[in-house]
């Protein structure tokens, strides 16, 4: 008589099952799929539940794994930003200005076709003579800026008894040159270094 015998099914033991499942973003839909195909008396039950909880741990660490990197690209961005914010802030603290101050000559009403003047002790000086001396005293100021810090002046001695300008802008030593400088070219302009705000 001829008798057939058929291969009994290979029982899958957990080890088995969690290497088949991890690394995979579908772990629980392998873990499933891997016990539904392999019949029912060759799956041990602790194989089942094994392979179910390595498959949750690799789960949940690929989770972690990704919330860490978006933690730390978040820390880098806001280092960055801070760093920024600390650099414009020193260059912001750095900036001092060198401020002119003189009174201007008031006509009366009636005398409006005068030219207005800048009095600098017993001297005086129209807007662009003014800024000439002022393009002396500090080289890097182009003309532009010397016309506008005179004219600067003279509105400001308008409303005032004394008018106030803003020469040029610079670190504290470099302001401090610049006044010592122009101080030289025009000895009765009253100069001072001041923290810009």
């Amino acid at each position: 008589s001829l008798s057939l015998s058929w291969p009994r099914p290979r029982s899958l033991g957990a080890q088995e099952l969690i290497s088949r499942t991890r690394g995979s973003p579908r772990s629980f839909a392998a873990v499933s799929e891997g016990c539904r195909s392999t019949p029912a008396a060759s799956i041990p039950f602790v194989a089942c539940v094994a392979a179910f909880l390595g498959a949750l741990a690799a789960r949940g660490s690929q989770r972690h794994e990704m919330r860490t990197r978006r933690a730390a690209t978040q820390m880098q961005r806001i280092n960055k930003s801070r760093v920024a914010t600390q650099t414009k802030t020193e260059m912001k603290q750095d900036r001092w200005a060198l401020i002119a101050r003189a009174p201007i000559r008031k006509e009366k009403w009636w005398q409006f076709w005068k030219p207005v003047v800048i009095r600098v002790g017993l001297k005086v000086f129209t807007v662009s003579e003014f800024a000439e001396v002022l393009t002396r005293g500090v080289p890097e100021l182009t003309n532009l800026k010397a016309m506008q810090a005179a004219s600067e002046l003279v509105d400001s001695a308008m409303v005032n008894d004394v008018g106030t300008a803003v020469v040029i802008s610079a670190t504290q030593q470099e302001a401090d040159r610049h006044r010592m400088r122009l101080a030289a070219q025009c000895p009765d302009l009253t100069l001072t270094v001041e923290a810009m705000d």
